[in-house]
Protein backbone atom coordinates (compact mmCIF):
# COMPACT_ATOMS: atom_id res chain seq x y z
CA UNK A 1 0.00 0.00 0.00
CA UNK A 2 1.21 3.22 -1.10
CA UNK A 3 0.32 6.97 0.12
CA UNK A 4 0.92 10.12 -1.11
CA UNK A 5 1.06 13.64 0.90
CA UNK A 6 1.51 16.85 0.08
CA UNK A 7 3.85 18.60 1.63
CA UNK A 8 3.22 21.89 4.29
CA UNK A 9 6.00 23.51 1.97
CA UNK A 10 4.03 25.99 -0.42
CA UNK A 11 7.01 26.21 -2.59
CA UNK A 12 6.55 22.81 -3.87
CA UNK A 13 4.30 21.54 -6.77
CA UNK A 14 0.67 22.39 -5.21
CA UNK A 15 -0.88 19.47 -7.48
CA UNK A 16 0.34 16.61 -5.49
CA UNK A 17 -1.90 13.72 -5.47
CA UNK A 18 -2.43 12.49 -1.67
CA UNK A 19 -5.48 9.57 -2.28
CA UNK A 20 -4.64 6.35 -0.85
CA UNK A 21 -4.22 3.46 -2.93
CA UNK A 22 -5.97 0.77 -1.70
CA UNK A 23 -4.66 -2.06 -4.89
CA UNK A 24 -2.30 -3.39 -3.06
CA UNK A 25 -4.36 -4.12 0.00
CA UNK A 26 -7.33 -6.04 -2.06
CA UNK A 27 -4.31 -7.84 -3.44
CA UNK A 28 -3.28 -9.04 -0.38
CA UNK A 29 -6.66 -10.01 0.92
CA UNK A 30 -7.69 -11.76 -1.41
CA UNK A 31 -4.77 -14.00 -1.08
CA UNK A 32 -5.79 -14.27 2.04
CA UNK A 33 -8.99 -15.43 1.34
CA UNK A 34 -7.92 -18.26 -1.63
CA UNK A 35 -5.53 -19.77 1.30
CA UNK A 36 -8.40 -19.85 3.89
CA UNK A 37 -10.33 -21.85 1.37
CA UNK A 38 -7.74 -24.10 0.52
CA UNK A 39 -7.36 -25.11 4.10
CA UNK A 40 -10.49 -25.58 5.42
CA UNK A 41 -10.76 -28.87 4.04
CA UNK A 42 -7.78 -30.06 5.62
CA UNK A 43 -8.76 -28.28 8.88
CA UNK A 44 -12.06 -29.40 9.52
CA UNK A 45 -12.47 -32.95 10.41
CA UNK A 46 -15.94 -35.12 10.32
CA UNK A 47 -17.56 -37.51 11.83
CA UNK A 48 -20.27 -39.82 10.33
CA UNK A 49 -23.43 -39.76 12.02
CA UNK A 50 -26.16 -42.03 11.18
CA UNK A 51 -29.34 -40.59 12.67
CA UNK A 52 -32.39 -42.68 13.51
CA UNK A 53 -35.47 -42.37 11.42
CA UNK A 54 -37.91 -40.33 13.97
CA UNK A 55 -41.62 -41.28 12.86
CA UNK A 56 -44.56 -39.60 15.24
CA UNK A 57 -46.48 -41.99 16.64
CA UNK A 58 -49.30 -41.48 19.23
CA UNK A 59 -49.94 -43.29 22.20
CA UNK A 60 -52.83 -44.38 23.48
CA UNK A 61 -53.07 -45.13 26.88
CA UNK A 62 -56.13 -47.75 27.41
CA UNK A 63 -58.18 -47.27 30.67
CA UNK A 64 -58.58 -49.56 32.81
CA UNK A 65 -61.38 -51.88 33.32
CA UNK A 66 -63.26 -53.03 36.21
CA UNK A 67 -65.64 -55.82 35.92
CA UNK A 68 -68.18 -56.12 38.94
CA UNK A 69 -70.24 -59.48 38.38
CA UNK A 70 -73.33 -61.48 40.12
CA UNK A 71 -73.68 -64.97 39.65
CA UNK A 72 -77.04 -67.05 40.19
CA UNK A 73 -76.21 -67.41 43.96
CA UNK A 74 -75.37 -63.75 44.82
CA UNK A 75 -71.57 -64.34 44.66
CA UNK A 76 -69.48 -61.40 43.96
CA UNK A 77 -66.54 -61.11 41.77
CA UNK A 78 -63.95 -58.40 41.52
CA UNK A 79 -62.34 -58.89 37.89
CA UNK A 80 -63.02 -62.47 38.47
CA UNK A 81 -61.50 -62.72 41.51
CA UNK A 82 -64.41 -63.34 44.37
CA UNK A 83 -65.49 -60.81 47.00
CA UNK A 84 -68.09 -60.31 49.27
CA UNK A 85 -70.74 -57.57 49.67
CA UNK A 86 -68.14 -55.28 52.37
CA UNK A 87 -65.08 -54.93 50.00
CA UNK A 88 -67.26 -53.45 47.86
CA UNK A 89 -67.78 -50.72 50.45
CA UNK A 90 -64.15 -50.71 50.62
CA UNK A 91 -62.82 -50.62 46.72
CA UNK A 92 -66.12 -47.75 45.98
CA UNK A 93 -67.12 -45.67 48.73
CA UNK A 94 -64.38 -45.65 51.20
CA UNK A 95 -60.43 -44.82 50.76
CA UNK A 96 -59.19 -48.04 52.06
CA UNK A 97 -55.35 -48.87 52.17
CA UNK A 98 -53.60 -51.72 53.47
CA UNK A 99 -50.12 -52.90 54.58
CA UNK A 100 -49.18 -56.16 53.70
CA UNK A 101 -46.03 -57.73 53.82
CA UNK A 102 -44.27 -61.22 54.25
CA UNK A 103 -41.99 -61.56 56.99
CA UNK A 104 -40.49 -64.68 56.84
CA UNK A 105 -41.30 -67.67 54.49
CA UNK A 106 -39.54 -71.06 54.75
CA UNK A 107 -39.84 -74.38 52.88
CA UNK A 108 -39.14 -77.84 53.39
CA UNK A 109 -39.06 -80.84 51.06
CA UNK A 110 -40.89 -83.86 51.97
CA UNK A 111 -41.36 -87.20 50.60
CA UNK A 112 -42.73 -87.61 46.66
CA UNK A 113 -41.69 -84.60 45.45
CA UNK A 114 -43.79 -82.33 47.99
CA UNK A 115 -42.66 -78.92 49.66
CA UNK A 116 -44.15 -77.67 52.54
CA UNK A 117 -44.38 -73.68 52.94
CA UNK A 118 -44.17 -71.82 56.57
CA UNK A 119 -45.45 -67.93 55.52
CA UNK A 120 -45.38 -65.44 58.36
CA UNK A 121 -47.40 -62.43 57.50
CA UNK A 122 -48.57 -59.36 58.49
CA UNK A 123 -51.34 -57.23 57.51
CA UNK A 124 -52.83 -53.63 58.89
CA UNK A 125 -55.96 -52.15 57.23
CA UNK A 126 -56.21 -48.11 57.07
CA UNK A 127 -58.90 -45.72 56.35
CA UNK A 128 -58.21 -42.61 54.55
CA UNK A 129 -60.43 -39.68 55.60
CA UNK A 130 -61.49 -36.77 53.59
CA UNK A 131 -57.91 -34.54 54.54
CA UNK A 132 -56.13 -37.70 53.98
CA UNK A 133 -55.45 -39.05 58.07
CA UNK A 134 -54.89 -42.41 57.91
CA UNK A 135 -56.69 -44.42 60.84
CA UNK A 136 -56.15 -47.93 61.35
CA UNK A 137 -59.18 -50.14 61.56
CA UNK A 138 -59.98 -53.80 62.72
CA UNK A 139 -58.89 -56.33 59.95
CA UNK A 140 -61.85 -58.34 58.93
CA UNK A 141 -61.34 -59.05 55.63
CA UNK A 142 -60.38 -62.31 52.84
CA UNK A 143 -56.81 -62.05 51.43
CA UNK A 144 -54.93 -64.30 49.01
CA UNK A 145 -51.76 -65.86 49.99
CA UNK A 146 -49.92 -67.73 47.23
CA UNK A 147 -46.39 -68.83 45.59
CA UNK A 148 -44.56 -68.46 42.28
CA UNK A 149 -42.11 -70.75 41.37
CA UNK A 150 -38.40 -69.63 39.96
CA UNK A 151 -39.13 -67.17 37.34
CA UNK A 152 -37.85 -68.00 33.81
CA UNK A 153 -34.94 -65.46 32.64
CA UNK A 154 -36.31 -61.77 32.11
CA UNK A 155 -39.27 -62.13 34.00
CA UNK A 156 -39.89 -60.95 37.44
CA UNK A 157 -42.39 -64.01 38.95
CA UNK A 158 -42.47 -67.89 37.96
CA UNK A 159 -45.73 -69.78 36.98
CA UNK A 160 -48.64 -69.77 40.19
CA UNK A 161 -48.51 -72.84 42.21
CA UNK A 162 -50.45 -71.36 44.87
CA UNK A 163 -53.74 -69.54 45.43
CA UNK A 164 -56.01 -69.41 48.21
CA UNK A 165 -58.44 -66.69 49.81
CA UNK A 166 -58.47 -66.15 53.51
CA UNK A 167 -60.37 -64.82 55.89
CA UNK A 168 -57.98 -62.71 57.82
CA UNK A 169 -58.95 -61.26 61.66
CA UNK A 170 -55.64 -60.64 62.70
CA UNK A 171 -52.92 -58.48 62.08
CA UNK A 172 -50.15 -61.16 62.63
CA UNK A 173 -50.54 -64.87 61.50
CA UNK A 174 -48.74 -68.11 60.20
CA UNK A 175 -50.00 -69.90 56.69
CA UNK A 176 -49.05 -73.38 55.96
CA UNK A 177 -49.57 -74.86 52.37
CA UNK A 178 -48.26 -77.51 49.88
CA UNK A 179 -47.18 -77.20 46.88
CA UNK A 180 -45.84 -79.88 44.02
CA UNK A 181 -42.72 -77.88 43.34
CA UNK A 182 -39.90 -76.15 44.49
CA UNK A 183 -40.88 -72.38 45.13
CA UNK A 184 -39.63 -69.07 45.02
CA UNK A 185 -41.38 -66.45 46.25
CA UNK A 186 -44.73 -67.00 48.38
CA UNK A 187 -46.41 -64.19 50.14
CA UNK A 188 -49.68 -62.06 50.76
CA UNK A 189 -51.59 -61.12 48.33
CA UNK A 190 -49.05 -61.87 45.63
CA UNK A 191 -50.91 -60.43 42.66
CA UNK A 192 -51.42 -57.04 44.52
CA UNK A 193 -55.20 -56.78 44.15
CA UNK A 194 -55.59 -54.20 47.11
CA UNK A 195 -54.47 -50.67 47.33
CA UNK A 196 -51.01 -51.57 49.30
CA UNK A 197 -48.71 -49.03 50.97
CA UNK A 198 -45.23 -50.81 49.88
CA UNK A 199 -46.65 -53.87 47.22
CA UNK A 200 -42.87 -54.69 46.55
CA UNK A 201 -42.61 -56.36 50.10
CA UNK A 202 -46.19 -58.82 49.61
CA UNK A 203 -43.46 -61.83 48.49
CA UNK A 204 -40.77 -63.05 49.89
CA UNK A 205 -37.89 -65.39 48.59
CA UNK A 206 -37.77 -68.45 50.43
CA UNK A 207 -34.50 -68.28 52.20
CA UNK A 208 -33.91 -72.07 53.19
CA UNK A 209 -35.21 -75.70 52.17
CA UNK A 210 -34.09 -78.97 53.53
CA UNK A 211 -33.07 -81.77 51.43
CA UNK A 212 -35.45 -85.31 51.90
CA UNK A 213 -33.99 -87.55 54.16
CA UNK A 214 -32.68 -91.04 51.95
CA UNK A 215 -30.68 -94.12 52.41
CA UNK A 216 -27.62 -92.04 50.54
CA UNK A 217 -28.36 -89.15 52.54
CA UNK A 218 -29.60 -90.27 56.20
CA UNK A 219 -29.22 -85.94 57.72
CA UNK A 220 -31.54 -83.70 56.30
CA UNK A 221 -29.55 -80.88 54.73
CA UNK A 222 -29.91 -77.41 54.16
CA UNK A 223 -29.35 -75.28 51.02
CA UNK A 224 -29.96 -71.66 50.21
CA UNK A 225 -31.51 -71.54 46.48
CA UNK A 226 -29.80 -69.03 44.40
Amino acid sequence: MSMNVQSSDHTEDPDLNTTINTTPLVDVMLVLLIIFLVTIPVIVKTVPVQLPNARNIATITKPENIVVAVDKDENIYYNNAPIDQSELKDRFEDITIFSNRTLDATVEERSKGKFDIKLDIETHKYKAGDKGKETEVPLDDWIEIGAFAKPEKGKKYGNTLYRQRLHLTSTKSRQTFAVDELPDQPGVDPFVLLIDRVPDDNTKKVHARRIHCGPLNPHPLYAFPV
